[in-house]
C-alpha cells in the first residue's frame, strides 16, 4: 500500500468518527431538546396549577411592587373590584382605596413592607363607588426577582353585619347582658339593662370583676366557674347577685364561651326573675291557704248533714249530677254523677226541679225554694256560679232536711191552738166568777139594808 492509499485510509477513519460524535452529539441534542421540553411543559403546568389554585382563591389577593403598584392580582379581586387586568396592572394600588384614606394607607402600607404591622384596616372601593370592609394579612416575597409584598384580603362585609347585628341586640337587649374576659373573669363590656339591673354605670364595673364590686359571692364566682369550664355554656342557673344598694336579685343566669381570634370571652345574659319568684312565693301561699280551705270544705262537704250536690249546666241548658256529698248519696242516693237529672228521677219530680234550676240560670241568681221529696221535705238552696265570661257553667244545691222541724212546728202550732183555747176557756170562767162576785155583793148590801 502506497502512501497516498494509507493518508486516504486514515481520512477515512477521521471521518468515520467525526461522523460517530455527530451523531452522538445529535442523540444528545435530541435528548436534552425532549427534556428541555419536558422541563418547560412541567414548568408550565406548574405555573397553571399556582395560577389556577391562585385565582380559586375566594379572597382578594394583590402582588404589589416596592413603590405599591399592583403587579397581579386574582380573578377573584377582579370581579369583585370590576376592573380588567389592563386597568389594575402597573397602576397604584390606592386607586381602589377610599380617596380620602390615601394618607393613611400609604403608612400603612410603608409598616407593611418594613414589617412593623400586619393590620390594614383601610376598605377597597369598587370601581362602581361601593366599599369592602377587608381583613387583610401580608407576606414579603420575590417576585421574577425583585422583592414584593403579597397581600391577602378577606371581605369581611358578612362579619362587620353580624357584628353590627349583635351590637344591636347586645346593647337593645331588654336582658342584662356583659361580656367577660375567660383569662381574669374581668368585665369588657355591658349593657344598659345590666346597669339598671344592678345601678353600676358602664364605667364602674368595665374592667371590674363582679366578685370585686361585690355583685356576686366568691361561692357563686366558682360555681358559674366550674358550670362553664366544664360544659363551655351555662343554661338558666339560678343564682342570688347583690346590686349597688345591697338589694338581693335573683336571676336566671345563661353564658356561653366563645374563641375570638386568639382570645377568650364569655358572653352573659341574665333575666331577673325577683318579681316572677316573689310572684312565685306569694302564689305558693295562696295555694297552701287555699288547700287548706279546701281541706276545710272538703271536710264541711263530707261531714255536713245537708245534702249537697253540684251540677253542671251544659250548653243545650240540660243539667248533669258531677258530684254529691256522703250525706246526700246515703240517705237519698237518687241523684248519680255522670246522669242527668231527668236520668235520676221519676218524671214528674225531675219536672219541678228542672224548672227550679233553670230559674237559678235565667234569674242569674240564687233561689230558695221547699219541696217534699219521697217523704221528706227540704228547704233547698241553689247557688249558681259563673265562669270568666260571667257564664253560668255550675249549680251548687244545698238541701236541708226540715221535716222534724216542720213537725215539730206543726206540733208548736197545736199546742199554741190549745194554750190559746185554754186561756179563752179560762178568761171566759174568770169573767163568769166575777159576775158571780159581784152578784153576791149586790145580794149581802140587800141584806144588811134590810
Amino acid at each position: 500500500m502506497n502512501k497516498q492509499d494509507k493518508s486516504k485510509e486514515g481520512l477515512n477513519r477521521a471521518l468515520a468518527i467525526l461522523k460517530q460524535e455527530c451523531q452522538d452529539i445529535e442523540t444528545t441534542r435530541k435528548k436534552k431538546s425532549v427534556e428541555l421540553e419536558s422541563l418547560i411543559a412541567g414548568f408550565q403546568q406548574t405555573r397553571d396549577n399556582y395560577r389556577s389554585f391562585f385565582n380559586a382563591i375566594d379572597e382578594f389577593i394583590f402582588i404589589l411592587d416596592q413603590n405599591n403598584n399592583i403587579l397581579i392580582v386574582n380573578d377573584f379581586a377582579l370581579i369583585r373590584l370590576g376592573y380588567t387586568e389592563d386597568e389594575l396592572y402597573g397602576k397604584p394600588v390606592t386607586m381602589i382605596l377610599p380617596a380620602d384614606r390615601h394618607d393613611e394607607a400609604l403608612t400603612i402600607l410603608e409598616n407593611l413592607h418594613q414589617g412593623k404591622t400586619d393590620f390594614h384596616p383601610v376598605p377597597m372601593i369598587t370601581k362602581s363607588g361601593i366599599q369592602i370592609p377587608i381583613e387583610a394579612r401580608k407576606s414579603v416575597g420575590i417576585w421574577d426577582g425583585n422583592p414584593v409584598l403579597i397581600v391577602a384580603c378577606k371581605d369581611v362585609s358578612e362579619l362587620k353585619l353580624s357584628e353590627e347585628k349583635f351590637s344591636k341586640l347586645f346593647y337593645l337587649n331588654p336582658a342584662a347582658c356583659c361580656i367577660t374576659d375567660l383569662v381574669d373573669n374581668s368585665l369588657i363590656e355591658v349593657n344598659d339593662a345590666f346597669c339598671a339591673l344592678l345601678g353600676y354605670s358602664r364605667h364602674e364595673v368595665v374592667g371590674q370583676t363582679a366578685e370585686a364590686l361585690g355583685i356576686c359571692s366568691p361561692e357563686t364566682a366558682n360555681h358559674i366557674e366550674e358550670s362553664s369550664h366544664r360544659n363551655g355554656k351555662i343554661k338558666d342557673l339560678e343564682l342570688t347577685l347583690t346590686n349597688k344598694s345591697g338589694i338581693p336579685k335573683q336571676i336566671l343566669f345563661s353564658s356561653e364561651n366563645i374563641h375570638i381570634q386568639d382570645r377568650k370571652i364569655r358572653f352573659v345574659v341574665m333575666q331577673d326573675i325577683t318579681e316572677l319568684r316573689h310572684t312565685t312565693e306569694d302564689l305558693m301561699k295562696a295555694k297552701i291557704k287555699a288547700e287548706l280551705s279546701e281541706e276545710k270544705y272538703k271536710q264541711l262537704f263530707d261531714n255536713t248533714l245537708d245534702h249537697i250536690f253540684i251540677l253542671e249546666v251544659t250548653n243545650d241548658k240540660r243539667f248533669k249530677v258531677l258530684e254529691v256529698n256522703p250525706i246526700q248519696a246515703k240517705e237519698s242516693g237518687t241523684l248519680i254523677p255522670g246522669c242527668y237529672i231527668e236520668d235520676c228521677l221519676d218524671q214528674e219530680t225531675a219536672g219541678l226541679l228542672i224548672q227550679n234550676y233553670r230559674r237559678c240560670v235565667e234569674e242569674r241568681t240564687a233561689l230558695i225554694y221547699e219541696r217534699e221529696f219521697y217523704g221528706q221535705i227540704f228547704l233547698t238552696h241553689l247557688l249558681p256560679v259563673r265562669d270568666n265570661n260571667g257564664n253560668i257553667y255550675r249549680i251548687i244545691g244545698i238541701a236541708h232536711n226540715i221535716t222534724k222541724e216542720r213537725a215539730l212546728t206543726e206540733e208548736l202550732v197545736q199546742k199554741n191552738d190549745t194554750l190559746i183555747h185554754l186561756n179563752a176557756d179560762l178568761l171566759a170562767a174568770k169573767k163568769r166568777a166575777e159576775e158571780s162576785d159581784q152578784l153576791k155583793t149586790a145580794f149581802l148590801q140587800n141584806i144588811s139594808h134590810e
